[in-house]
């Protein structure tokens, strides 16, 4: 098997503040507690928001799920290009969508919420 050959200069490198602020959560297990916790917290504002959506569908909840929607793609984007595929972060994105789902549905079955 021939050696890899290191990443050629038309492959972009990942950006400073991804490595320093993105990276380290995603790949050292010592982070990992602080990575559970925001991902939890982003569940629960996830659900309340669409539970907002749900029940009332203002304007103020469509734009903010619209935000929320275009910051996800612009986020998964973001990595399939510097990466050339799906990753970690695609990953965390998903995951914290379909679980704000899951939690939303829920809370609106339950009517905890």
């Amino acid at each position: 098997m021939p050696p890899r050959s290191p990443r050629t200069s038309s492959t972009p490198a990942w950006p400073e503040w991804y490595r320093r602020w993105v990276l380290p959560y995603l790949s050292r297990s010592a982070l990992l507690p602080v990575l559970i916790a925001v991902l939890g917290h982003v569940f629960v504002l996830g659900a309340l928001l669409l539970l907002r959506l749900q029940r009332h569908g203002d304007p103020l909840g469509w734009v903010l799920t619209a935000i929320l929607l275009l910051g996800s793609v612009r986020t998964i984007s973001f990595e399939v290009t510097h990466a050339r595929r799906p990753g970690a972060l695609t990953v965390v994105v998903l995951t914290c969508w379909l679980a704000s789902a899951v939690l939303a549905w829920l809370g609106a079955w339950s009517g905890a919420f």
